[in-house]
């Protein structure tokens, strides 16, 4: 595995991204394990992207929110019904 390194501006990127992402999904109503497991695919996601050379926030963002399987939105949703 190749060891990748973000400058300031790009973390600052990512963290964009996360951020409007995350806003994105919170109707999806994850809470407890499942949130935690959302936001790490959310993470990984902007991560590959970025390391890939992408570093406008919004399409970090959308290139993340692509990456999620619907499965794990579907399985989010379920925590609304507990």
């Amino acid at each position: 595995m190749k060891t990748i390194y973000f400058d300031h501006f790009q973390t600052a990127a990512m963290k964009e991204a996360f951020d409007e992402a995350w806003y994105c999904m919170r109707f999806v109503g994850a809470t407890g394990e499942k949130a935690v497991l959302l936001r790490e695919q959310i993470a990984s996601a902007i991560v590959e992207v970025a390391s890939l050379g992408e570093r406008n926030p919004h399409d970090l963002c959308h290139h993340a929110l692509r990456r999620i399987p619907p499965v794990t939105r579907a399985y989010a949703s379920d925590d609304r019904r507990e």
